[in-house]
């Protein structure tokens, strides 16, 4: 028998006073108060996780020497019945009450249980810094204080921290894990885990399975691993790590920095500085609030910076980026890629491959890069460079834009409210050069019902705004390209190089002869002429002003 008549009486000094057998009153009162036998056996404990033995109504010492031991049951949750008859081999094989063993041979002789084990059942530790392991069944262990090891092994365990510097590890199985407070470690291991650091500047891995995990207030470390994960960085400075598989993270509050690694990942920077990454995959990203820094790395990616001076990378692939409200820098990368500003001034450059870069609002900065690109400045004066190859160019809205279209046989877009009336300021086209086979193209909206607004003519016909001329854009190196042209152009006749107007209904042409050009306070001088009709009348425009500023 394992009770402990010295233990009761240091323990119970009203027994003492009462002059009563201590045995005999923990086995008729003792053990129905609370009061417990020996150092190491626990009343309540024992009662609260064997309800049969509560249910019968059975003393649980008398209970524990007669069959609880050789059951597995323990006598607390400091002293594993199993553990101890394991590391115990002497004892097992005399078949001996372990907790009788231990308390009057095993402490002398210095044997030990390093650790207590929770089979399928629930244990509240104590605020000292305790080591616990599970086992095969659904744990439940609340470590309480101290800073504690839980290690669930197999099943679907509940282990939490609490107060302390913890190292949980759920092992397999889809474990629910709470750090608490303190700097803690968590190990989800296999399996689909739940995961929540808490409090603190803790370090969190899901391990394999599709985990969720999140870190909680503090500055934490937060990695999914294998699986669809989900990574939650919480409040704090964060350093979250999708790992493999299709990952949803998000870094809310604080300067996060966030890696998405393999699988098409949702990476949400929240509010703060945040830097994302999204590693191999087609990923989406959000910047959230702040100056963030965002790449795409490899795959088809869409990026949205979010409000904040943002810096974003498309890296390979083709991607799409929104820079969103604040002056933000869009880089398109390799592939081919279309980039919107969003508001303020934003920087947008194309890289490699075929790009479409919209500036939207604000005095943007468009640069083509290599490759066949198109570039449409928006609301406000905007900067727009093709670079290499056949760019087009869209001069947008009536702000001033400065349109360069670099090598290659590059195209010029001018609306009608980019006309210049009355002394507007004008559209510069920096570079328009008809041996590389530049174009101008002007919609067929220009000579509409205002048109008499926009032009003086200098010859007795006037063209009035009744006058609704239909323009299609076509585009010749040699006058010989057109039947019946009446040679009376300027210059250099029937060999310039020209850019044409045609009109079908009207027959009328306007060409542009480089060899003429009139640049100066006037603008450039137009001529318009009649063909395939049966006169060869001249109506000569001298002040038809695009807001355009061309340089032969």
């Amino acid at each position: 028998m394992s009770f402990d008549a010295n233990f009761y009486r240091q323990n119970n000094p009203d027994v003492v006073a009462a002059g009563i057998n201590p045995e005999t009153h923990f086995r008729t009162f003792g053990w129905r108060e609370g009061r417990n036998p020996n150092a190491t056996f626990d009343t309540n404990y024992y009662l609260q996780t064997n309800q049969d033995v509560a249910r019968a109504n059975i003393e649980p010492l008398l209970h524990f020497d007669t069959f609880g031991w050789r059951e597995a049951r323990d006598p607390s949750a400091l002293f594993s019945t199993r553990v101890y008859l394991n590391r115990q081999q002497d004892v097992r094989a005399a078949g001996v009450n372990p907790l009788a063993h231990y308390q009057f041979f095993g402490i002398a002789e210095g044997r030990s249980f390093p650790a207590s084990t929770v089979l399928g059942e629930r244990y509240d530790g104590t605020a000292n810094a305790d080591l616990y392991n599970g086992s095969s069944f659904n744990d439940t262990i609340n470590a309480s204080g101290g800073s504690d090891t839980l290690l669930g092994l197999l099943g679907d365990d509940v282990l939490q921290g609490e107060a302390g510097t913890d190292f949980i590890d759920g092992g397999d199985g889809g474990d629910t894990i709470d750090g608490g407070d303190g700097n803690d470690t968590l190990l989800g291991g296999a399996g689909a885990d739940v995961m929540e650091g808490n409090t603190g500047n803790d370090s969190l891995v899901g391990g394999d399975g599709s985990d969720s995990v999140g870190g909680g207030s503090g500055n934490d470390t937060v990695q999914g691993n294998a699986g669809n994960d989900i990574v939650n960085g919480s409040i704090g400075d964060d350093l979250l790590f999708g790992g493999d598989g299709d990952d949803t993270l998000d870094g809310a509050d604080g300067a996060d920095t966030i890696q998405g690694d393999a699988g098409n990942d949702r990476l949400d920077g929240g509010a703060g500085n945040d830097s994302l990454d999204g590693g191999v995959g087609n990923d989406r990203f959000d910047g959230g609030a702040g100056a963030d820094t965002i790449f795409g790395s490899t795959g088809d990616d869409t990026i949205d910076g979010g409000d904040g001076t943002d810096a974003l990378d498309g890296g390979d692939n083709n991607d799409v980026i929104f820079g969103g409200a604040g002056a933000d820098s869009l880089n398109a990368g390799g592939g081919a890629d279309n980039l919107s500003g969003g508001d303020d001034g934003d920087r947008l450059e194309g890289g490699s491959g075929g790009d479409i870069l919209n500036g939207d609002a604000g005095a943007d900065t468009l640069r083509g890069g290599a490759d066949a690109d198109q570039l449409y400045g928006g609301a406000g004066s905007d900067l727009l460079d093709g670079g290499d190859d056949n760019d087009t160019l869209y001069g947008s809205d009536s702000s001033a834009d400065t349109l360069t279209g670099g090598l290659g046989a590059d195209q010029f877009w001018i609306d009608t409210s980019s006309l210049r009336v009355n002394g507007n300021t004008p559209d510069v086209i920096t570079d328009f050069n008809s041996a590389q086979n530049d174009v101008l193209s002007i919609p067929s909206t220009l000579f509409g019902g205002t048109f008499a607004e926009r032009v003086v003519t200098s010859n007795t016909t006037d063209i009035t705004g009744g006058n609704v001329l239909v323009i299609r854009h076509r585009t010749f190196t040699t006058i010989g390209d057109v039947d019946d042209f009446i040679d009376n152009l300027p210059g250099a006749g029937a060999t310039a190089a020209l850019v044409i107007y045609q009109t079908d209904a009207a027959k009328l042409m306007m060409a542009y002869d480089p060899n003429v050009l009139v640049v100066g306070a006037n603008g450039l001088t137009y001529n318009l002429v009649e063909i395939g009709g049966a006169s060869a009348a001249s109506f000569g425009v001298s002040s038809l002003q695009f807001n355009t500023n061309l340089t032969a």
